[in-house]
C-alpha cells in the first residue's frame, strides 16, 4: 500500500480520534525536515486545500513543490517515499455546513443548571486540529489523537508528508458530524453594550418522523423578552424562534438554547464597549505590599472597567513563557533569540530547579533553526552580531556550530582596522561604538575582535557621553580599570526612580541602537543591569523591578534586540526559585476583587488575574500584596474604562457617513461615505459597522477599478478604505453596499480618518434594522 493510501484508510476509519499513518523504506541517516504553518480561512476554496495554509516565507519554495505533487484534492499521491523519519503535516478545517452524518459529542456547563439531558455543546472552532510535526517510527507509522468539535458541519483532513531528500506525498478526506435533531442559534462574531437585536434560533429535523419539542433560551450578561416556545417541526424539516437578546455592558454574552431533551448549544459572544478605552497603568515589586491611587474617566452609558493584574514569579515563569511564545514572532532578531534560548534552556531551568521538556525544545530548536539559516543565506554583520551567539548555543549540533564559526568569520573580516565595527555614511559616532559593542559580545570567543574593540573604545572614550553606550561596552566586556569606573558611574548617576520604587535609565534624545531605532527604557535598563553586576552597591533589583514589569506574554518585552537583553538581564537577576506558595491579592477600596496563587511546583506562567464589571469612575485606592513578600516578584496592573466619544478632526480633513433608514434583513442597503482630506495625499477611512453586517466585495471591487481606492480590508465590524490621492477641490463620495443579517437596533464602533499620523473619529453611530 503507498504512503496516500495509507493515510486515507487511517483517516477514514476513525471519527473522534484521527489517525495519521504511512510507509516508508529505512535509511539510517536521514533526517528530519520541518515545516511549521498557519491556518487562514478561506471559505471559498473549498476544493483547493493547499489554499487554505499560509507558510512562512522560507517555506514557500518548498510547499510549491508539495503544491507540484499533491495538487488539489491529493493528486500525486502515487509518488514513492524512501526515508524512515518524516514529518506529516495534519490540518483539519471547516469545509461546509451540510449537517447530515454522524454524531457530535459536547462539553460545557448549562446555564442555571436544572434541566437534565444532553451534554451541552459549546466549542465551536472553525479548525481543531494542525500539527505541523508528526514523526513516523521506524516502521513508517505516526498517529495523533484529537476530540472533534461540537460544530455540526463536514469536516475536512488534509494529510502531507515528505522525506529528508525531498520525496513528497498528501491526500485529503472529509468527514460529517450531525444529530438526529438539533437547535443551531445564527449567532454574530460578536455585540457592542447598546445593541438590542433578534437572533435567529434555527430547529433541525433530519429523522423521518415529526417532532414536539420545547425550544428554551437562557441568556448570561444580557436581557431576554421571550425565553421558550412550544415547536412543531416535520419530519426532514425545520423551523425558525428568534430571541429578543440586549446587551447593557461590555463583557461577555452567554447564550444557551435547549431544544428539549435532544440537544443543548452554548454559544458565547463578546460583547465590545462603544466608548473610547482609557487605561491606566502601575508596575513595580512585591518586596512589599504596594497601595496607590488611580482616578479613573467617567464610563460611557452603563460600561464598566476591568482590572487585569499580571505577575511575574521571577525569572523561570520568563523563561518558560518566553519558551512557548518565542517562536511565533519574526525577524532575525526574534528568530535569533528562540534559538539561544532553544540552546540555553536546560541549563538554565535546572539551574532555577525545574526540568526541560525534551520533545518542545527539540522543535523548537528545528523550527528556529530553520528560520536563522533563512536569515543567514547572505551574512551582513549586523546579522552575524545577531546570530552568532544562537547559534554557538547549541554545542554539538554541527549545522549550527559551522554557522557560528561563519558568523564570527564575518565579524573578523568586517572589522575595520580601527577595531569598529558596522559603518555607512550618516551613522554617528554613539550608533558606531555601539554596533561595535554588538559584535564584540557575540564574537567574545574571537580575541582579535574584542581586542580591537577595546582599542576603539578607549580611543573614543572621552566621546562616549550618555549611558546607554556605556552600558553597551561595559556589557560587551570592552573596558577595564578606570575607564570602567567612568561608564559605571555615567550610568549610576542616570538611573532615576520612580513613586513606586522601581528604577530605570534615563538616556538623552538621540541615541540609537546598531539597527538605528532609539531603544526602549526596558532594553536601556537591562542593559544597566549586565553593565553593572560587578558594582556593588548597583540599585539591581529595583532596576529589576522595570523590566519584570514591562514584560507581556505576547509580545515579550519588545522586538527581538530587546528581547535578547531583558531574558539575560531578568536571568541574571531573579535565578532563584520562588517560595512554595506565594498568595497574591488585589484589593479595590479595601475589597479584594481578585485573587491567585503561585506555586513552586506548578509555576510555568506568570500569572494573569482579571477583575470585570468594577466601577473605576473618578478616585479609587488599589493595593497589591504577595504572601509571603518576594523582592523577584514583579507586577503590572493597567486598568480601563470607556469613555464617551467625542467627534474629533484630524487637520485639512472632513468625514461624514450617511446611514441609510429602513434597512432591512437581507436586504441590500447603501451607506455614503464622503471624506475631504489633502490633496495629492492617500488616507484610510475605517468604517465600523454593527454586529451581523455583510461588505458587498463587488461594490468596494469596482471602487478599486475605478481609481477611487488603491485597496480594501475587511474585519468582523469594519472595512478599511485606502483611498487614492484626491485632485484639488474634489472630494471622496462612495456608497457602499451592505447587507444586514440582523434586525434590531445595532451599534457601530468609532470610523475614523487618518492621515500621516494624524487621526479623527467619529462618534459610534446607532443602525436600525428590520
Amino acid at each position: 500500500m503507498n504512503r496516500a493510501q495509507a493515510i486515507v484508510a487511517t483517516l477514514v476509519l476513525l471519527s473522534s480520534a484521527l489517525s495519521c499513518k504511512a510507509k516508508s523504506s529505512k535509511s539510517d541517516d536521514d533526517d528530519l525536515k520541518t515545516y511549521s504553518a498557519t491556518h487562514r480561512q478561506d471559505k471559498s476554496a473549498e476544493n483547493s486545500p493547499v489554499e487554505t495554509m499560509a507558510m512562512p516565507a522560507a517555506m514557500e519554495a518548498e510547499e510549491r513543490a508539495m503544491d507540484d505533487s499533491v495538487g488539489y484534492g491529493g493528486g500525486g499521491k502515487d509518488q514513492p517515499m524512501a526515508a524512515p523519519k518524516k514529518v506529516a503535516r495534519v490540518l483539519a478545517e471547516k469545509k461546509e455546513d451540510k449537517r447530515v452524518g454522524g454524531p457530535g459529542k459536547g462539553s460545557g456547563g448549562i446555564l442555571g443548571g436544572g434541566e437534565q439531558g444532553p451534554a451541552p455543546r459549546a466549542w465551536f472552532p472553525e479548525t481543531f486540529l494542525f500539527d505541523p510535526l508528526v514523526i513516523t517510527d521506524d516502521t513508517g507509522n505516526a498517529s495523533v489523537s484529537v476530540r472533534v468539535p461540537d460544530r455540526l458541519t463536514t469536516w475536512r483532513i488534509l494529510g502531507l508528508a515528505h522525506s529528508r531528500n525531498g520525496q513528497q506525498t498528501g491526500t485529503s478526506l472529509s468527514f460529517e458530524g450531525s444529530l438526529p435533531a438539533y437547535v443551531d442559534p445564527i449567532v454574530p462574531s460578536f455585540l457592542r453594550a447598546g445593541d438590542s437585536l433578534s437572533i435567529p434560533v434555527q430547529l433541525i429535523n433530519n429523522s423521518d418522523e415529526a417532532i414536539e419539542t420545547k425550544l428554551s433560551i437562557e441568556v448570561e450578561g444580557g436581557s431576554l423578552k421571550t425565553s421558550s416556545w412550544q415547536v412543531s417541526i416535520p419530519k426532514r424539516s425545520s423551523a425558525i424562534r428568534y430571541a429578543e437578546v440586549s446587551t447593557k455592558q461590555a463583557g461577555q454574552l452567554r447564550l444557551m438554547a435547549r431544544m428539549g431533551e435532544r440537544d443543548v448549544v452554548i454559544r458565547t459572544l463578546d460583547v465590545l464597549p462603544v466608548g473610547k478605552a482609557v487605561s491606566q497603568n502601575k508596575s513595580g515589586t512585591l518586596a512589599a505590599p504596594r497601595e496607590f491611587s488611580l482616578t479613573g474617566a467617567k464610563a460611557a452609558g452603563a460600561s464598566k472597567g476591568i482590572a487585569r493584574l499580571t505577575v511575574f514569579p521571577g525569572a523561570l515563569a520568563l523563561l518558560r513563557s518566553e519558551l512557548s511564545a518565542s517562536v511565533h514572532r519574526g525577524g532575525v532578531a526574534s528568530d535569533a533569540f528562540a534559538l539561544l534560548l532553544a540552546g540555553k534552556a536546560p541549563a538554565l531551568l535546572k539551574a532555577l530547579g525545574d526540568e526541560a521538556d525534551t520533545e518542545a525544545l527539540r522543535k523548537l530548536t528545528i523550527t528556529a533553526t530553520q528560520k536563522v539559516m533563512k536569515h543567514a543565506r547572505v551574512l551582513s554583520i549586523a546579522n552575524a552580531a545577531l546570530i552568532a551567539e544562537a547559534a554557538r548555543s547549541h554545542p554539538g549540533n554541527p549545522v549550527l556550530e559551522r554557522l557560528a564559526s561563519r558568523a564570527i568569520t564575518t565579524i573578523e573580516s568586517s572589522q575595520s582596522p580601527d577595531g569598529t565595527c558596522g559603518g555607512q555614511s550618516g551613522w554617528t559616532l554613539q550608533r558606531l561604538l555601539v554596533a561595535t559593542a554588538d559584535c564584540a559580545r557575540a564574537a567574545k570567543d574571537s580575541p582579535n575582535v574584542v581586542i580591537r574593540a577595546k582599542g576603539a573604545f578607549e580611543r573614543h572614550s572621552k566621546e562616549i557621553s550618555d549611558p546607554y553606550t556605556a552600558a553597551a561596552i561595559l556589557a560587551s566586556n570592552g573596558a577595564n580599570g578606570e575607564f570602567a569606573k567612568t561608564l559605571q558611574t555615567l550610568i549610576l548617576d542616570s538611573i532615576t526612580a520612580r513613586e513606586d520604587g522601581s528604577k530605570y535609565l534615563v538616556f538623552p534624545q538621540g541615541v540609537v541602537r546598531a539597527d538605528g531605532q532609539r531603544p526602549s527604557v526596558v532594553e536601556a535598563t537591562a542593559l544597566a543591569v549586565l553593565a553593572l553586576q560587578s558594582v556593588d552597591d548597583a540599585p539591581l533589583a529595583d532596576l529589576g523591578a522595570t523590566i519584570l514589569a514591562a514584560y507581556s506574554p505576547s509580545r515579550g518585552w519588545g522586538d527581538g534586540r530587546t528581547n535578547l537583553v531583558a531574558m539575560e538581564a531578568a536571568i541574571a537577576l531573579f535565578g532563584k526559585p520562588i517560595p512554595k506558595l506565594v498568595k497574591i491579592e488585589l484589593r479595590k477600596d479595601g475589597e479584594i476583587v481578585a485573587s491567585g496563587n503561585l506555586e513552586q511546583d506548578k509555576i510555568r506562567e506568570a500569572l494573569h488575574l482579571s477583575a470585570r464589571d468594577l466601577d473605576i469612575t473618578g478616585a479609587h485606592q488599589w493595593s497589591i500584596s504577595a504572601t509571603p513578600a518576594v523582592p523577584g516578584l514583579g507586577f503590572s496592573l493597567t486598568t480601563t474604562s470607556w469613555t464617551p466619544w467625542k467627534e474629533e478632526s484630524a487637520i485639512g480633513t472632513e468625514l461624514a457617513i450617511e446611514v441609510p433608514d429602513n434597512m432591512k434583513v437581507g436586504k441590500a442597503a447603501e451607506i455614503g461615505v464622503q471624506a475631504i482630506a489633502p490633496s495629492g495625499t492617500p488616507f484610510q477611512i475605517k468604517l465600523a459597522l454593527p454586529a451581523g453586517f455583510q461588505v458587498d466585495d463587488v461594490a468596494l471591487q469596482t471602487m478599486v477599478a475605478s481609481g477611487a481606492l488603491s485597496r480594501f480590508e475587511k474585519a468582523d465590524g469594519q472595512v478599511t478604505l485606502h483611498v487614492a490621492p484626491l485632485q484639488p477641490a474634489k472630494r471622496f463620495n462612495q456608497m457602499l453596499r451592505v447587507i444586514p443579517t440582523l434586525a434590531g437596533s445595532l451599534q457601530s464602533g468609532p470610523t475614523s480618518i487618518q492621515v500621516y499620523s494624524q487621526t479623527g473619529y467619529m462618534p459610534p453611530a446607532t443602525y436600525l434594522v428590520r
